[in-house]
């Protein structure tokens, strides 16, 4: 696969040269050829990726691109040789965006082989199929473990568990608790596990959520002239369509540590029988044909961008619940109000893997995503869950 994409590289930069020069061009050629030779080199020196689930050290693809680069420009600098400043540019980006694909690929249909202590259940990762526990016995060695073992730290070791664990310790092989292993691979946080201490630890990082604010905000800006276009259609279609509603929606929402706002949308319903205490599902039978539409394309939810820029909501967080069913959640379920540590979003975690719900059931279920979403807030995180709605909208598909 590597031959043949750069490859095709090759072959793309040398029709290029041969669309834009009249005759073929030295510098096409060696710029080409040193391509080539940082992408193999960079394909050596890349470490061997492991299972995505896994906490691994950062990908150092970009570190070991301009090492390479950067070695290529001192060679022909010291040598004289004529080459492409456009290849070379042009090269060094589709080598970065071919390992990112490559290794999200890899990582992503990889099995996670790990060794478990006696004490860790192997039903308990039945449902995850990317997973196989090797049993350990008396002969096993900390050298016959290659990823990491797996252990239930609630539960007495054994004597030969508690060997083992010495072992690995001493080869600084990865130890993993089945609670967290299990939060990574459901990704969502057990709830049932949670207790005042543990619960302290699902602070997210002041810093981030400074600059995750200015990012969305600079975002919302660049892109207010389309949006602002696509909102005055929107409202002009909704006037059309019922001259006696109102353009937007307004409703109360409880926000960053519980203070209540106003939501902003653009109505897609009647406003008969409006309930500040009822299930999103549970309105469906009002939602007519536009409101339909604005719903499954997300339009309706563009005046919220609005909510963004006060401060009073994200582009990325927990969605926020109406006041009344916020105040029965937090008191029938424990730790509810630590999903309002951070600011609410248009779109979220739980969004993208769960959807709406309407039960005290899966509102608890909805808790575990929103905290995982907490616990793990970070730039990566964020920028998932965004190519994930996009795609939502784009597809019409998923929640």
């Amino acid at each position: 696969m590597h031959i043949f994409a750069i490859s095709l590289v090759v072959v793309a930069i040398h029709i290029w040269g041969g669309v834009v020069y009249a005759e073929p061009q030295i510098s096409i050629t060696n710029s080409s050829l040193g391509v080539t030779l940082c992408f193999f080199a960079s394909l050596l020196l890349i470490p061997k990726p492991q299972p995505s689930i896994l906490k691994q050290k950062r990908y150092p693809v970009i570190a070991i691109l301009l090492g390479c680069y950067c070695i290529q420009i001192v060679a022909i600098a010291f040598l004289r040789i004529d080459y492409s400043r456009p290849v070379l540019l042009a090269g060094f980006g589709f080598t970065f965006a071919w390992f990112i694909f490559f290794r999200h690929i890899q990582t992503k249909q990889m099995t996670l082989t790990l060794h478990r202590f006696s004490t860790a259940d192997p039903l308990r990762f039945a449902s995850f199929s990317s997973v196989k526990l090797l049993d350990t016995t008396e002969n096993t060695q900390a050298t016959d473990i290659q990823l990491g073992v797996v252990s239930d730290f609630h539960k007495q070791l054994s004597e030969n568990d508690a060997r083992l664990l010495a072992e690995c310790s001493l080869h600084d092989i990865p130890i993993y608790h089945a609670d967290l292993l299990i939060e990574r691979l459901s990704k969502q946080v057990n709830t049932d596990n949670l207790n005042p201490i543990s619960i302290t630890l699902f602070s997210p990082n002041a810093s981030y959520v400074k600059i995750k604010y200015l990012l969305e905000s600079i975002l919302v800006v660049i892109t207010a002239p389309i949006l602002l276009v696509l909102a005055g259609i929107t409202a002009a279609l909704i006037k059309l369509n019922d001259s006696n509603e109102p353009v937007l929606y307004k409703q109360q929402r409880t926000g960053y540590r519980g203070k209540v706002f106003i939501m902003y949308k653009f109505r897609t319903m009647s406003s008969s029988e409006e309930s500040d205490e009822a299930f999103a599902t549970s309105e469906l039978h009002r939602i007519d044909k536009l409101g339909h539409f604005l719903r499954t394309s997300r339009i309706d939810e563009v005046p919220q961008l609005y909510n963004v820029l006060k401060g009073e909501m994200s582009i990325i967080g927990p969605r926020p619940e109406q006041p009344g069913l916020a105040k029965k959640f937090q008191d029938s379920i424990p730790f509810y109000g630590y999903r309002h540590t951070v600011k609410p979003g248009i779109t979220g975690w739980a969004q993208i893997e769960q959807g709406y719900t309407d039960s005290h059931e899966e509102t608890s279920k909805k808790l575990g995503f929103d905290l995982y979403y907490i616990k793990n807030l970070n730039i990566n995180l964020d920028i998932y869950i965004l190519l994930k709605t996009v795609k939502v909208v784009l597809f019409r598909k998923g929640v």
